[in-house]
């Protein structure tokens, strides 16, 4: 185990992982759930187009898709999203 990014290990081939982009991540864990249309959709929001303006760490994109939902679905407001 290795707390860099890569390992340098002899003869072991490595591939360096990069995180994907905050859109890719959100999209993964959001669309799947309300299709791709209201995906379109919920990307058109001005919180939502902020938040993909920066980068975020993999649990921060999650917490910002768990609430975006719940914005859609009427359990919250999209004040929750700021």
């Amino acid at each position: 185990m290795t707390v860099e990014p890569s390992a340098a290990l002899d003869d072991v081939p490595f591939v360096r992982w990069e995180r994907p982009p905050t859109e890719q991540m959100l999209h993964a864990h959001a669309a799947h759930q309300v299709g791709e249309a209201a995906w379109q959709e919920l990307c058109g929001r001005v919180p939502v187009k902020e938040f993909l303006t920066r980068r975020h760490q993999p649990a921060a994109v999650k917490e910002f898709a768990r609430r975006l939902l719940d914005v859609r679905r009427g359990a919250s407001g999209e004040e929750e999203l700021n």
